[in-house]
């Protein structure tokens, strides 16, 4: 009877030292992971801006207007080509409708001469004579993190800045 049982356990030593590896890890990767948000939002509002850019140039080459529509309830846009007909959805995988992801949205979208629109559908308006409607666009995410997009209305170009901004604010810094 002179044998040592042998322990099917592992010893508090071995357990602290796994906790403390997977502990640094999260450490770690954690803070990583907040970045993937916000990468992706900054991807969905360089894609907004390449379309607004793309509508104002398509309506400026071929002397035609254009809108992008924006559906705030369903968080998604599509560019829109101007017929007899009225508008009509635009050919193009860039201009196709586009769902933004579930953590980011359109938190607010603003026109001079509209309200603050956070609901329903909207549009920004190209001339076939080279102005895009002035507008604002604020993307935000699930964490709080946000990009504001202006639009200039004579060159067609849209900033992006981080934060939320309004016309105001943009205006004064412009000075």
């Amino acid at each position: 009877m002179g044998q040592k049982l042998k322990s099917s356990g592992f010893t508090l030593l071995e357990l602290l030292v796994v906790l403390t590896i997977v502990g640094f890890l999260a450490v770690l990767i954690v803070p990583r992971l907040g970045g993937l948000g916000l990468a992706q939002l900054r991807s969905e509002a360089r894609k907004l801006r390449a379309v607004i850019q793309a509508g104002y140039e398509l309506s400026l080459v071929q002397k035609t207007g254009y809108r992008l529509a924006l559906d705030l309830d369903e968080q998604c846009l599509w560019l829109e080509v101007r017929t007899e007909q009225g508008y009509q959805p635009a050919e193009g995988q860039l201009f196709s409708r586009h769902c933004l992801p579930e953590a980011v949205r359109i938190a607010e979208f603003e026109a001079p001469d509209r309200q603050l629109n956070d609901s329903g559908k909207d549009y920004i308006y190209f001339s076939p004579f080279g102005y895009v409607e002035p507008c604002r666009i604020y993307l935000a995410d699930d964490s709080g993190n946000g990009f504001t997009l202006f639009s200039e209305p004579g060159t067609g170009q849209v900033e992006i800045l981080e934060g939320r901004w309004d016309f105001k604010d943009y205006e004064e810094r412009e000075k």
